[in-house]
C-alpha cells in the first residue's frame, strides 16, 4: 500500500505554489513597467491587439501541452496582460512631463542618491526587522559575512576603535562591541543614524558613536588610529570613488589592522545567467541595463549605484600596503533559487551547507575579503 499524502500536506505544497504564481505574477508586472519605458521613449502605444492575440496563442498551445483546458489559460492570461496594460498606462500618466533624452552622468549620479536617502528614510524604522524578510538568500549571507567579521576580531579582545563605514541602522557596529572599546558607525543617511542612535539607550555614552557621514569626501579619523574597518552587504560596490575611500581606509587603520570589504560579485552564478524568470532570495540584485542595484522594499523597487567587480578587479582596487589575506564568495546555490523553496528549513539547512563549500568557487552574489595594513 503506498503512502498517501494527507489534506494537510496537500494544502502546504498547494500555497507554496500559490505563493510563486503570485510571485511570478508580479515578476511579470515589473518586466511590463520596462516596456512602458521602453516604449515612452520611442511615443510608441501601450496596447497593441496583435502581439495581445500572439500572447495568447502561445499561452493556448502551452497549456494544451501541459494537460489543461486553453480556454481556461487564456481567461487567465487575458486578465493578466490586461492588469499589465493598466499598469503601463498608470506609469505612463505618472510620468507623462519627465524629458525623453537621457540624463548625464552628474545628473543620472544625483537621481541615484536622492533615491538612496529616499530608500533609507522609508525603511530605517523596520531594516533591521523587515528589510531582508522574505528574501532568505539576503539573510543567510548577512549571517555568513558576520561569522566571519566576528572571527577576524576575536584576537583584539576588547581593546582598540572599530568603525562601521555603511552602518545603516547598526547590525554590525553592535555585534563588535564586545571585541573593541568603541565602535563608531558611519552612513550618508540621517535617518539610519538616528535609527542607529535610538538603539544605544542604556549603554555607556563613549562605547558607541553613530554619525552622518558621506564617506566619498574622507573618513573622520586620525592616522592611524583604527583596528578595524567594517564595510558589509555590498557596501564596497556601493561606492562611486571607491579607490580613495580605500586609500582613506588604509590612512586611518593601525599596522597590522584589519579591514573587512564585501563587494558585488560580477562573476556570480547569478549574473552569469542572462535572465532568471522567478523573484529569488536576495533582496537587492545587480541591473546591468542601468549598470545600478535594484533593492526591493515592498511594492517598490529603488534604483541606486553599485558597482559589481570581479575578483581580479577587486585585487587591484587594494592600496599598496593592504594586502588581501582572505577571499570568499557566498552565497551562490541559494542566490538563484526561488524565495518560496527556503520556507521549508531542511532545504535552508541543505542549500545553506552546499554554499559554504562553494564560498572557494568564484559563484557567489557577494565577495567578500579581509585585507591587513602592512
Amino acid at each position: 500500500m503506498f503512502d498517501q499524502l494527507n489534506l494537510e500536506q496537500i494544502g502546504k505544497r498547494l500555497r507554496q505554489v500559490d505563493q510563486e504564481l503570485v510571485a511570478l505574477m508580479g515578476q511579470r508586472m515589473r518586466l511590463s513597467l520596462q516596456v512602458e519605458e521602453y516604449k515612452r521613449t520611442r511615443n510608441e502605444a501601450i496596447f497593441r491587439p496583435d502581439v495581445e492575440k500572439r500572447r495568447l496563442d502561445e499561452v493556448c498551445e502551452l497549456a494544451r501541452h501541459h494537460g489543461m483546458n486553453p480556454e481556461f489559460a487564456r481567461s487567465v492570461f487575458y486578465a493578466i496582460i490586461g492588469e499589465s496594460c493598466k499598469m503601463q498606462m498608470i506609469q505612463l500618466q505618472k510620468n507623462a512631463n519627465l524629458p525623453n533624452e537621457n540624463m548625464d552622468e552628474e545628473q543620472w549620479n544625483a537621481r541615484l542618491k536622492e533615491n538612496l536617502l529616499n530608500l533609507t528614510a522609508r525603511c530605517a524604522a523596520i531594516y533591521d526587522e523587515q528589510y531582508d524578510a522574505g528574501f532568505y538568500a539576503t539573510r543567510l549571507h548577512a549571517d555568513f559575512e558576520q561569522s566571519m567579521i566576528l572571527a577576524a576580531c576575536r584576537h583584539y579582545r576588547g581593546t582598540g576603535l572599530a568603525i562601521d563605514l555603511g552602518c545603516g541602522t547598526g547590525r554590525i557596529a553592535f555585534a563588535l562591541a564586545d571585541s573593541f572599546t568603541q565602535v563608531v558607525g558611519y552612513d550618508i543617511s540621517p535617518d539610519m543614524i538616528d535609527a542607529a542612535r535610538g538603539k544605544c539607550a542604556g549603554v555607556p555614552p563613549d562605547k558607541f558613536q553613530f554619525e552622518v557621514a558621506d564617506l566619498e569626501e574622507g573618513i573622520p579619523q586620525p592616522n592611524g588610529s583604527v583596528s578595524f574597518v567594517a564595510m558589509s552587504l555590498g557596501f564596497a560596490s556601493d561606492i562611486r570613488l571607491l579607490p580613495k575611500v580605500l586609500r582613506e581606509v588604509q590612512r586611518v587603520l593601525i599596522p597590522g589592522g584589519t579591514a573587512f570589504l564585501s563587494f558585488y560579485n560580477a562573476e556570480a552564478l547569478i549574473y552569469r545567467w542572462e535572465f532568471i524568470p522567478w523573484p529569488v532570495g536576495l533582496a537587492a540584485e545587480i541591473n546591468p541595463r542601468k549598470h545600478c542595484l535594484n533593492v526591493q522594499i515592498d511594492d517598490e523597487v529603488y534604483e541606486i549605484h553599485a558597482r559589481p567587480y570581479t575578483i581580479d578587479e577587486v585585487h587591484d582596487l587594494m592600496p599598496r600596503g593592504l594586502p588581501i589575506v582572505k577571499l570568499a564568495t557566498h552565497p551562490a546555490v541559494c542566490s538563484i533559487m526561488p524565495d518560496v523553496l527556503f520556507d521549508d528549513k531542511r532545504v535552508q539547512d541543505s542549500v545553506a551547507t552546499i554554499d559554504e563549500k562553494l564560498a572557494d568557487e568564484n559563484m557567489g552574489a557577494y565577495i567578500t575579503v579581509l585585507a591587513r595594513k602592512s
